[in-house]
């Protein structure tokens, strides 16, 4: 039986376009070693492994083989071997080329690379200099490298490119205090096989720590494939006045790969000192105004629009609300949705304690 000699030699690099695409570096000079003749790393929540069908394998170091660096996967096989070497991401990805040689650098030889989706490429690799092939194999999530020609096979294939699109094309994610707890919201433009989401929150530059998971809350379920607009809201109510926080939202993919998203900022003011109804601003306003009021405790909160005649237009609030700060808009609609006229109206906030009126004016 001949014994043939193969070297892998893998360094991915990834370029990131933009918030929706996934991108790393991927060397395997820090790789997980699984097994003998198989490597494993996580880049950008992307696992890559590359495993040699051999029965009688080693990884080593592979430095020097036409200006490529890495770590090697040495085998020793039957002639001819069907399979020479497999390479697995977790997720689809969008391969556009690698580096490949002849270790000897000698033979000019014919690989074939085969994805798992799409039509098999064959490339005559230049084993004296190396070459660059070009492959552009997209949404696959595999590829299986063999040789064309027969003989004795040395070789070694470096800067495999690739990009991996994120699970949740997500559009916004915002936060803000409400009394005494922090609303969260966010939209997703396109989820592609998304379980849900998790909230991790730390207090100032803290360790983070998981807040709300959609294996708990169902209002973090994901929609799993949708190209549509999707909009998430979670209201966080262990939070304490007076200190800021950071949220950070993460993915969850069917595989089970966490993809995070750009942490975001809010602080929490301290307790009002009094209740009170701030001035609406805009004032006069066209086509809406914003109403802020603070309450020192708990009460429950009526805030109501008059026309002059004392005739009532709109409830804007009727509830109980926790001690913190708040702000309510009017559209200048009555309880139907119909237009208010132009001129005066009253705005009055009432709790069992206090009943402040304030005058904002509509023009059309």
């Amino acid at each position: 039986m001949k014994k043939l000699l193969l070297l892998l030699c893998l360094f991915l690099l990834l370029q990131a376009n933009s918030i929706f695409s996934q991108s790393g570096t991927f060397d395997f000079e820090t790789a997980t070693y699984v097994g003998d003749g198989s490597v494993a790393q996580t880049v950008s929540g992307v696992i890559i492994n590359v495993v040699d069908e051999a029965y009688d394998t080693r990884i080593d170091d592979c430095s020097g083989y036409a200006g490529m660096s890495g770590i090697a996967a040495y085998a020793c096989k039957g002639d001819p071997p069907p399979t020479w070497m497999t390479v697995t991401f977790s997720q689809p990805v969008d391969v556009t080329t690698l580096r490949a040689a002849e270790v000897n650098f000698t033979l000019t030889t014919n690989w074939v690379f085969t994805p798992n989706t799409g039509t098999p490429k064959t490339i005559s690799i230049d084993g004296e200099n190396g070459t660059t092939a070009t492959l552009d194999f997209a949404g696959i999530t595999s590829i299986v490298i063999t040789r064309q020609d027969e003989g004795h096979l040395n070789f070694v294939i470096d800067d495999v490119v690739f990009e991996a699109s994120l699970p949740v094309g997500l559009s916004s994610f915002t936060a803000r205090a409400e009394g005494q707890a922090i609303v969260l919201n966010w939209s997703t433009a396109t989820e592609t096989d998304n379980l849900g989401f998790i909230l991790e929150r730390t207090a100032g530059n803290g360790v983070w720590q998981p807040v709300a998971s959609y294996k708990t809350n169902a209002a973090l379920k994901g929609q799993g494939n949708s190209s549509t607009t999707t909009n998430y809201t979670f209201t966080d109510n262990t939070v304490s006045a007076g200190k800021e926080y950071r949220y950070r939202l993460g993915d969850v993919n069917v595989a089970g790969i966490i993809t995070m998203h750009s942490p975001i900022v809010v602080i929490m003011a301290a307790l009002p000192q009094n209740t009170e109804l701030f001035n609406a601003y805009p004032n006069p306003f066209n086509p809406q105004t914003t109403i802020n009021y603070t309450l020192q405790k708990d009460a429950q909160v009526t805030i109501t629009v008059y026309d002059l005649l004392g005739r009532l237009v709109k409830t804007l609030v009727d509830e109980n609300q926790t001690a913190g700060s708040y702000d309510v808009t009017w559209n200048g609609s009555d309880a139907i949705g119909n237009k208010a006229a132009s001129g005066a109206y009253l705005v009055r906030m009432q709790t069992a304690e206090v009943t402040q009126i304030q005058k904002v004016l509509l023009l059309k």
